[in-house]
C-alpha cells in the first residue's frame, strides 16, 4: 500500500491539530485544584502570583505592603507579582502588577541540591501595594500548628515547575 495523496495528509494534520487545540482548550478551563476545591473569591488576600511575561511562574504570600514570601526556585532575571487575583483567566478587580526591586534567595538555598532546603525567597516589590480587603498581608503565625490540627494551602493548584517536579498532598 502507498502513501496517501498529499491533500489527504493535510486535511488529516489538520483534523488531529484542531482536535487537539480543543482537547488543550477543555484542559485549560479544568481547575488544577489537587484534593482540594476553588477558594471563594478574593478569601486569600495575600495569595500572589509571580509571572514572567504571560507565564505564571510560581506563587507566594504577601508578607508586608512591600514583601512578598516565595520559593527561591521561583527567580528569574525579571518577573512581576500580581496581587488581587482570583482568577488568572479573567480580570475580576482589583489586580495590581507590580515591578520587582529585589530577590533575595535564602543564603543556604543550593539550586543544584534535589532536596530543596531553603528553597525560599524574599521578594521587595518596586513599590507599595495598595492594601484592602482583596489586597492584604497574611498575619503570621506565632506557633507551628499542632499534628492533626487542620491548616489551609492556597495556590494556583500546580505542583510541577520549569524547575521541576513538587510534592503532592501527601508530601505536604
Amino acid at each position: 500500500m502507498g502513501c496517501p495523496p498529499p491533500a489527504a495528509v493535510w486535511i488529516w494534520t489538520f483534523l488531529l491539530l484542531l482536535l487537539e487545540a480543543s482537547a488543550g482548550h477543555l484542559r485549560a478551563q479544568e481547575p488544577k485544584v489537587l484534593e482540594g476545591q476553588e477558594c471563594q473569591a478574593h478569601s486569600q488576600p495575600w495569595q500572589t502570583a509571580l509571572f514572567q511575561g504571560v507565564r505564571l511562574l510560581c506563587g507566594g504570600v504577601l508578607i508586608d505592603d512591600h514583601w512578598v514570601l516565595t520559593a527561591a526556585h521561583c527567580k528569574k532575571e525579571k518577573y512581576t507579582v500580581h496581587l488581587g487575583e482570583h482568577s488568572l483567566q479573567n480580570k475580576d478587580g482589583p489586580e495590581q502588577k507590580m515591578s520587582v526591586a529585589q530577590s533575595i534567595p535564602h543564603p543556604c538555598y543550593n539550586s543544584s541540591s534535589e532536596d530543596r532546603s531553603h528553597d525560599l525567597m524574599l521578594v521587595r516589590l518596586r513599590g507599595r501595594a495598595s492594601l484592602g480587603p482583596k489586597v492584604k498581608p497574611i498575619k503570621l503565625a506565632d506557633h507551628c500548628p499542632q499534628a492533626g490540627q487542620k491548616c489551609t494551602i492556597s495556590g494556583w493548584g500546580t505542583i510541577t515547575s520549569p524547575q521541576g517536579r513538587f510534592w503532592g498532598p501527601a508530601g505536604m
